[in-house]
């Protein structure tokens, strides 16, 4: 089950991530497979959780898309719990805000300060890049859990 696609604005080691994840979901690093392509990942009966990590262009520069083979984690996960992924990492994060604008996302920068922002539909579009749109910087709407 895809628990969340997290695009981080700074390059992460594979250790770094299993060391976050093991973490935040309370389980033990040897619990979480870091890996390239999940199509061709493998895991073992220790396996409750497997990132798969791809590099992406633009302001933020590494996809992680966190599948849980346990779906009893996804239980009382939520926003706050990514504001504490990204203070592990050290980084900030663009998560989907669930909304039907496929350019609309969730900031995430700190505890409690999370921005709906919008990607700059050109670029992405054109160079798949993924780049913040600034000229839509005074309609940012500010919010924390």
């Amino acid at each position: 089950m895809l628990w969340q696609e997290i695009l981080i604005d700074r390059p992460l080691t594979s250790e770094a991530i299993t060391i976050a994840l093991s973490e935040l979901f309370s389980l033990p690093a040897n619990a979480i497979a870091v890996v390239e392509d999940i199509a061709t990942s493998e895991s073992n009966e220790h396996t409750q959780i497997i990132c798969e990590r791809q590099p992406i262009k633009g302001e933020f520069v590494e996809k992680l898309s966190v599948y849980l083979l346990n779906a009893k984690l996804a239980d009382n996960i939520d926003l706050k719990d990514i504001e504490k992924l990204c203070r592990l990492l050290h980084c900030k994060c663009l998560i989907s805000d669930d909304s039907l604008n496929p350019f609309s996302m969730i900031l995430v920068e700190d505890l409690g300060k999370n921005q709906i922002i919008f990607l700059d539909i050109e670029r992405l579009e054109n160079d798949e890049e993924y780049i913040i749109d600034r000229s839509l910087e005074s309609k940012k709407l500010t919010f924390a859990l």
